[in-house]
């Protein structure tokens, strides 16, 4: 198994893979906050697409046989801490 940070290629499969947990978190929860339509545009694509090279988002995939097995994501939105 190998792990490298996710390329171009490796987008539509993460997708599938947010979708597969989301999916999941609803099946499991009933939670209707994860009630959606996978036919309507989420811009998840275009979101993970601008978030490649970027300094405040980094998504790993883990590869197996050169297929995408899993991924983990992290992103920072605020980085200062309010001055108290």
């Amino acid at each position: 198994m190998e792990y490298k940070e996710m390329t171009v290629e490796d987008v539509p499969e993460v997708v599938k893979f947010y979708y597969q947990l989301a999916y999941f978190i609803k099946d499991e929860t009933g939670d209707e906050y994860f009630n959606f339509d996978l036919s309507r545009e989420t811009g998840l694509e275009k979101y993970l697409l601008e978030s490649i090279g970027s300094p405040h988002a980094i998504t790993f995939v883990a590869k197996e046989n050169g297929k995408a097995i899993a991924f983990i994501s992290g992103e920072v939105r605020d980085c200062c801490l309010p001055i108290s």
